[in-house]
């Protein structure tokens, strides 16, 4: 719809796969498409400071507070 900048909900003819036609994810409506991106790079981003935290941090047995190795 033209309230979504751009998005085109468009169904692939063979296995029946909705997408959007302006960003060719999976279909969000109502998410405008640059809302759906930046979603997805809070996510990653997210992905990536909880990697860090496992390689970089321990727990406290008794507490659980994460502690850095030095």
């Amino acid at each position: 719809s033209s309230s979504n900048c751009g998005a085109q909900l468009i169904s692939c003819t063979d296995c029946k796969t909705n997408f959007c036609f302006a960003c060719t994810e999976v279909w969000h409506d109502p998410i405008q498409c640059t809302l759906l991106k930046k979603w997805e790079k809070k996510c990653q981003d997210e992905s990536e400071t909880c990697h860090w935290l496992e390689i970089n941090t321990k727990n406290c047995p008794k507490c659980h507070t994460a502690i850095e190795k030095n």
